[in-house]
């Protein structure tokens, strides 16, 4: 059988410090056919002929095709990332911030081997840190990996308490898979993998994981590890939809999960001190629980 070809798309805007890097790592890999795609969202000074000499001189006979792409406006990461799927040849698609690195030269060939194996359309591997944490740590794997069914992560997701289940920058997936969901929604601006996750979750579509394999070393500095307002407000307009549009999805434990999520991150600093003391009295044992695991975590690390 002919080896498939896989596409990793690049992501890069106004930051090319690690984006070489990032390129040397996806030209590096032991895969036998590979396409690159750098998808620049209208960078200044956006070095495309540096780039393209790069990977000439690094290439190796496994590169079958180079594509780059330079927005002549903004559009975010989710409509970036959505044309270059698009503009993709690959039957496997991985994302790769140009921030981060493959951890290893047999990462994509990894991969695509647990794909075939499993018969999966999509895969969630682990990360490692540059300062050499993993993620999701080990004390979270044991509580991940309990859960079974796409219910139960779709229940972790909206309260939560698995924010390390999955992660756009460690997603691997069939184009046709993607396609088939209505690609990620570009209701959104830069928050592109949980409302995808959300959307397939709520059909019913586990998400695949295995986190034996650590597919990259994650910078922590990256635009979703800040607090960018842009981000913000898709988070908000996310939660918004959910309690509009799904409600009826959720249990009454689900539900005052998420309406207290819902007005610490956007609405508790503006509260005054007298409300802002009886919000956190009605919710004393929410925020009490999440405090022990958070302490959980930071102890795992």
């Amino acid at each position: 059988m002919n080896c498939e070809c896989v596409t990793c798309i690049i992501l890069s805007y106004n930051k090319f410090n690690g984006l070489f890097s990032a390129i040397k790592s996806v030209l590096e890999q032991d895969y036998e056919r590979i396409e690159v795609i750098v998808a620049d969202d209208c960078s200044k000074d956006f070095p495309e002929e540096e780039i393209l000499e790069f990977i000439k001189k690094h290439q190796k006979n496994n590169l079958i095709s180079i594509k780059i792409l330079h927005n002549q406006q903004n559009l975010g990461t989710v409509k970036n990332l959505n044309n270059a799927i698009m503009k993709s040849s690959g039957s496997i698609i991985i994302n790769l911030s140009g921030d981060d690195l493959f951890y290893d030269k047999c990462t994509i060939s990894k991969i695509v081997g647990i794909m075939h194996e499993e018969n999966y359309t999509h895969l969630i591997c682990r990360r490692v840190t540059k300062s050499g944490n993993f993620i999701p740590s080990n004390v979270e794997l044991e509580r991940i990996e309990r859960v079974l069914t796409a219910r139960e992560q779709l229940s972790k997701f909206v309260i939560g308490q698995f924010n390390n289940l999955a992660s756009g920058c460690v997603f691997s997936y069939k184009k046709d898979f993607i396609i088939e969901n209505g690609l990620y929604d570009d209701e959104y601006k830069l928050w592109e993998d949980g409302p995808f996750f959300y959307k397939i979750l709520k059909k019913g579509i586990k998400i695949n994981t295995n986190y034996k394999i650590i597919s990259i070393v994650y910078a922590e500095d990256g635009i979703s590890s800040k607090k960018n307002p842009i981000l913000k407000a898709d988070e908000k307009k996310f939660m918004e939809n959910l309690m509009k549009n799904d409600w009826r999805l959720f249990t009454r434990r689900e539900k005052r999960i998420i309406k207290f999520l819902y007005v610490r991150a956007h609405m508790f600093s503006e509260f005054l001190m007298f409300r802002k003391l009886l919000f956190i009295i009605l919710h004393f044992d929410i925020i009490i629980f999440r405090r022990i695991k958070y302490r959980q975590k930071i102890k795992s690390n």
